[in-house]
């Protein structure tokens, strides 16, 4: 037996990506990645607080910045 359909249309909220100024990029050194944050497990990729970090690694940053001039800005890493 199907499920009914839900008829409150809910919208799926996507990740917020910054525009990030190349000079700043090429010039700041910019947190940017989960790699770079004390809450990251590296052998496991994984966020030790629950976060989703599969769109914050740094090899999907660095492509969707050469794309957009985009990334995805953790609102929560911590840096050691």
């Amino acid at each position: 037996m199907k499920k009914p359909k839900d008829p409150v249309q809910r919208s799926k909220r996507s990740v917020i990506k910054d525009k990030i100024d190349p000079r700043e990029f090429q010039n700041l050194n910019l947190i940017f990645c989960c790699e770079q944050c004390s809450h990251f497990d590296g052998p496991n990729e994984f966020c030790t607080i629950g976060y989703d970090a599969s769109k914050h690694l740094k090899r999907v940053q660095m492509h969707d910045y050469y794309l957009s001039g985009r990334m995805a800005q953790c609102r929560f890493g911590e840096v050691d």
